[in-house]
């Protein structure tokens, strides 16, 4: 079991934050589930599991985009975590990979139960 430091936690999350912004405005592909891979475990000390679990993940994106509103599963949060929580357990790449899709799927239903919520709160802020 390795530890995390909170500096870790942080970078990891500014990184988050980063990929968010860079996959809706500038588009360098921080976003893609590689990148995020390589990145969580470049801060985490494993680059190669981090690419392991990112790869895996980009090879279900492949093919796969929302167009006219549809929502994909958010397999670049998956890869951070996955990557994150493997490197944390002292598990294999495989136990990444298999615990980063339901991530991804999940995160998939908060970001359109936070689209509902911004949009109930702006009817109600409105009357």
């Amino acid at each position: 079991m390795v530890s995390v430091e909170w500096w870790q936690i942080v970078l990891i999350t500014l990184y988050s934050g980063f990929a968010i912004y860079d996959g809706n405005n500038t588009t360098f592909g921080f976003v893609k589930p590689t990148m995020a891979g390589f990145f969580a475990g470049l801060i985490l000390g494993d680059i190669q599991t981090g690419l392991i679990v990112g790869g895996t993940l980009n090879l279900l994106v492949l093919g796969v985009g929302n167009f006219g509103g549809a929502s994909i599963p958010d397999y670049m949060t998956g890869a951070l975590l996955g990557t994150a929580f493997t490197v944390m357990s002292g598990q294999d790449a495989k136990f990444g990979a298999t615990l980063a899709i339901p991530i991804g799927l999940l995160m998939v239903q908060l970001d359109v139960l936070a689209r509902f919520t911004n949009t109930f709160s702006s009817i109600k802020l409105k009357n």
